[in-house]
């Protein structure tokens, strides 16, 4: 009620009677001389009704402030004074005084200092088990206003509870009713599932930023593709038998290691572990303690050529997100392309040799190994330019088969190839049979010519510039046509230009077995002295035409021959001029000429009148010459002719 003039409100009352009188206010108030005894003192307070807050406390997650579980502690919290909420930060807010029953406040206080910390973590656990089935509206504090005696303590429970990851940062702010005193408590939680290190570079050996395209890796972590790859495995091969094998380019060890502050259950399993049989891992689950590390095998064992993927799936006890690692492995047939299958050499000419190439072609991404067995069935005359070694990915090699013909007749037999990993871990992938096959002839050329006392080809003696024919016969006395050559070589140093005196018409052609044989002409024609006594200057090839343009010699035959090519060579006595002396006139006087044949073959002479010219050319003084020197030679004289006539 408004009051303006306190007189007159005092009179109103006055006259209605409703206060007491002066005497009667100082006898109750113990002032008036014969007041009543005097109770004992006390201490009055107006308690100001708090303001409304933005929210209940209970609304703040994921932090709860805990009911205590005693009954009378619930009992008495409930006679206490309502209160309406707190704010969302936590702040506490109270309600008016309504009781002032100090044996409850008492026994609030009693009840929330005695709790010893042990009951505290029992009561938190038992909390966190019972929050699965019991809801926790059950658990909240209901009310935020404690009464605190002097030297005394409350103490509050205050749970934490968060259903994702993260870090939260509250404040608990307690206010004081009379003063409005605030005092803040700042706090924070982490949520934290369990987990392991999911950075690849921890977890696997090698590891490599990005890859090129087709490029071949073996055992690495891409992180680009995000992806684990095995790289080229052999296929083909059961689960079973990789494992008796021991295969280490087969599997891998990672690195498991517990990142988190509490100790975590890992299970691991693969994506489509129900329908392949392409991975395997062990152990299938570990227990870590915190900040440790343990190894995790894994195997790949391609069953199917082609690329091979699936995940690895790392389950985390308590973590609702799984770790997983994606996986990949390329299956590889182990198989060379080889061709041909068949060596054949045909018909080959006897002391031939002739070569056939077998090419291995290697179309996939892991080296093979190959061998060549069978050889020593093989006659000696086979021969390889290599019988095993290593084919890398995606290249082909060339073994070249040698024979050498030796001896008539047929030949069948059968190479084996084998192909395998380049280690021979895992045994015979690949087997082929390479037949081969050679047929040898032999040369039957017949030769007829005239033959000298040595068993030449004699040609006799003849003058230079003169020239003698001689005529062989060729003839093919076999199966098989036979074509021949004829070449001529020096013999020696004096035979150099051989060529310029010997002519063989015709100088190569074609035998054809039951038709008539070839002569062959051969023509001495000599351009200086030469001598040759059984010498192999001509010599006739034997050529294979079947072996390309040109052919090649299978068989060299030499002819030796046998020629002398000289000049006429005589001998005049007197030397020239003959001297008849002084003489009388009308007298006669004879002298003799001898006229010796000194060469090899006989030859025709002929005396005349030599041309005045050729006497009357000469001076007095060369006649006189010639006299002296004709006096100081010998008598004998050996002359040669450029020519002279039989």
């Amino acid at each position: 009620m408004q009051v303006t003039d306190p007189k007159a409100m005092t009179g109103e009352i006055l006259s209605d009677g409703k206060l007491p009188m002066e005497v009667q206010m100082l006898k109750h108030l113990g002032q008036h001389p014969k007041r009543p005894p005097r109770p004992p003192g006390a201490v009055l307070s107006i308690v100001e009704y708090p303001e409304e807050r933005l929210g209940p406390a209970e609304c703040v997650e994921p932090f709860i402030i805990v009911a205590p579980e005693s009954a009378a502690v619930e009992d008495n919290l409930a006679k206490g004074p309502d209160v309406k909420g707190s704010s969302a930060k936590g702040q506490p807010k109270t309600g008016k005084a309504t009781s002032r029953d100090s044996s409850t406040k008492e026994n609030l206080i009693s009840t929330q200092r005695t709790e010893s910390p042990q009951h505290s973590s029992t009561t938190r656990s038992k909390t966190l088990l019972e929050s699965a089935s019991v809801s926790t509206e059950f658990l909240r504090l209901k009310r935020y206003r404690w009464i605190v005696s002097a030297h005394g303590q409350v103490e509050l429970k205050v749970h934490f509870s968060t259903k994702k990851p993260g870090k939260f940062v509250q404040t608990l702010r307690f206010e004081l009713v009379q003063t409005k005193s605030q005092y803040e408590l700042p706090f924070s939680g982490t949520g934290l599932y369990p987990s392991i290190c999911q950075n690849p570079r921890v977890v696997f050996p090698q590891w490599r930023k990005t890859m090129q395209k087709d490029e071949v890796i073996f055992k690495e972590y891409v992180e680009s593709t995000k992806q684990f790859h095995f790289g080229p495995l052999q296929c083909g091969k059961s689960r079973e038998w990789y494992k008796a094998q021991n295969c280490p380019g087969n599997s891998e060890n990672l690195s498991i290691f517990n990142n988190s502050p509490r100790d975590v259950e890992v299970h691991f399993s693969f994506e489509n572990a129900g329908q392949a049989e392409t991975f395997l891992l062990d152990p299938p689950s570990m227990t870590l303690k915190p900040k440790e590390k343990q190894e995790l095998t894994i195997w790949a064992y391609p069953t199917s050529p082609g690329i091979l993927e699936d995940k690895l799936i790392c389950s985390v006890g308590k973590n609702p997100n799984p770790v997983v690692f994606s996986l990949c492995c390329h299956g590889v047939d182990m198989k060379l392309e080889v061709s041909p299958l068949k060596l054949s050499f045909d018909k080959l000419l006897l002391h031939r040799t002739d070569s056939r190439t077998l090419v291995l072609r290697n179309n996939t991404l892991l080296p093979m190994a190959w061998q060549l067995r069978g050889l020593n069935d093989l006659f000696e005359a086979f021969s390889l330019s290599q019988d095993k070694g290593i084919i890398d990915p995606h290249t082909e090699f060339q073994v070249t088969l040698h024979f050498q013909a030796e001896q008539t007749g047929s030949i069948e037999k059968t190479l084996r190839l084998e192909v395998s990993d380049t280690e021979n871990i895992l045994g015979i992938a690949q087997t082929e049979n390479i037949q081969v096959s050679a047929e040898v002839c032999d040369v039957s050329l017949s030769i007829d010519m005239p033959e000298g006392p040595d068993g030449s080809l004699e040609f006799g003696t003849i003058n230079v510039q003169d020239n003698v024919k001689k005529v062989l016969h060729l003839e093919s006395t076999g199966v098989y046509n036979i074509e021949y050559r004829f070449t001529l070589e020096a013999a020696g140093r004096r035979t150099r230009d051989v060529a310029s005196h010997f002519t063989v018409k015709p100088q190569s052609g074609l035998l054809i077995p039951s038709q008539p044989g070839v002569n062959v002409e051969m023509l001495f024609q000599p351009t200086r002295e030469m001598f040759l006594r059984n010498k192999p200057i001509l010599y006739c090839q034997v050529i294979d035409a079947s072996s390309g343009e040109g052919g090649q010699a299978v068989l060299n035959i030499p002819l030796r021959v046998s020629a002398i090519a000289e000049y006429s060579k005589y001998s005049i006595e007197p030397a020239s001029p003959i001297n008849f002396g002084a003489m009388l006139k009308g007298t006669k006087k004879t002298q003799t000429v001898m006229l010796e044949n000194k060469g090899l073959l006989s030859f025709k002479f002929h005396i005349c009148q030599a041309p005045e010219e050729a006497l009357g050319s000469k001076s007095s003084k060369q006649v006189e010459a010639e006299k002296c020197s004709m006096r100081r030679k010998s008598t004998s004289l050996t002359q040669h002719s450029s020519r002279m006539s039989h």
